[in-house]
């Protein structure tokens, strides 16, 4: 079976609105479906993997103040002249 686009594992940063629902927002993320990795308290921050289309269901969580799908990808322009190495 060929998996899909939107069916492959992305990592989803999500903002919390207010950083006192932190655990109850990471908490309702995983109900959905979402492998939290990391919960970062003091920012409002809730870290985790998941199928690409748990983007609009997490985005509909109340509390989520914002979702963005990271591709993990960490990209460096090749090297120039005009930049010393």
């Amino acid at each position: 079976m060929e998996i899909t686009h939107s069916e492959r594992e992305v990592t989803f940063i999500v903002q919390v609105k207010d950083q006192s629902q932190t655990d109850s927002v990471a908490e309702a993320l995983q109900e959905k479906g979402l492998h939290v990795q990391r919960v970062l308290r003091t920012l409002g921050v809730v870290g985790g993997t998941g199928p690409r289309t748990l983007s609009r269901v997490i985005s509909g969580i109340p509390g989520v103040g914002m979702v963005r799908e990271d591709d993990g990808g960490f990209y460096t322009p090749p090297p120039s002249e005009a930049v010393p190495s």
